[in-house]
């Protein structure tokens, strides 16, 4: 696909899949984002206006690394997103009828959405790069993929503890790191380099009177 560009660049919201610092000879110095009504400026300083090529099938290395990444990770994500969506709920407040709904909450259109373009696949990350409305669906997953974690996380991430001082420094600077397993225990431990003070989950409430 020698000079192709890669697919992304022509997908409307995408903000472009370009490269840093490269013009193109009609470039004005302003970014131009494509938009489902068409091209148009963005405000924006361009930081890079040439369309990265291609190398695989329709999809740049940058791209395919994405999509190879989201479907790494995407069943267990995926497992868990429908094990946990609640699709059913009823309207029995502000004089409602209390007939039982179906809107789709943020889960279940985020699960659609993924399972819609993931009719295309077919165990194979090059052979589903390798057309043009395949790659599309295929980088089109990846970020509708990554924007889900970011909203709809499966795990506990490590994050600061704001309120309370290590106990064996003074400094505010106690993390809280989530267990490592279903059956562990969370930790916190002071990310002071001179100090490194840990504390047990049994030994959380010492933290909180302190």
């Amino acid at each position: 696909m020698t000079g192709v560009a890669c697919v992304a660049d022509s997908i409307a919201g995408f903000g472009g899949c370009r490269v840093r610092g490269a013009h193109l000879a009609s470039c004005d110095g302003w970014e131009i984002t494509l938009t489902p009504s068409g091209e148009v400026y963005s405000g924006k300083e361009c930081r890079g206006c040439v369309p990265r090529e291609a190398v695989t099938g329709w999809v740049c290395a940058s791209c395919l690394a994405q999509v190879r990444q989201a479907i790494h990770e995407s069943a267990e994500y995926m497992t868990t997103w429908a094990g946990h969506d609640r699709l059913i709920q009823t309207d029995s407040a502000g004089g409602g009828s209390g007939e039982s709904q179906v809107p789709l909450s943020p889960v279940a259109l985020l699960l659609d959405e993924l399972n819609r373009l993931l009719a295309s696949f077919r165990g194979n990350t090059e052979v589903w790069v390798s057309t043009e409305a395949s790659a599309r669906a295929a980088v089109m997953f990846a970020r509708a993929f990554n924007a889900g974690k970011r909203a709809h996380p499966i795990r506990d991430e490590p994050r600061r503890v704001l309120l309370a001082r290590c106990p064996e420094c003074a400094m505010k600077a106690l993390m809280w790191i989530p267990p490592a397993t279903v059956r562990g225990q969370a930790s916190i431990v002071c990310k002071n380099p001179a100090c490194g003070h840990r504390i047990d989950e049994d030994q959380f409430e010492e933290v909180s009177n302190g």
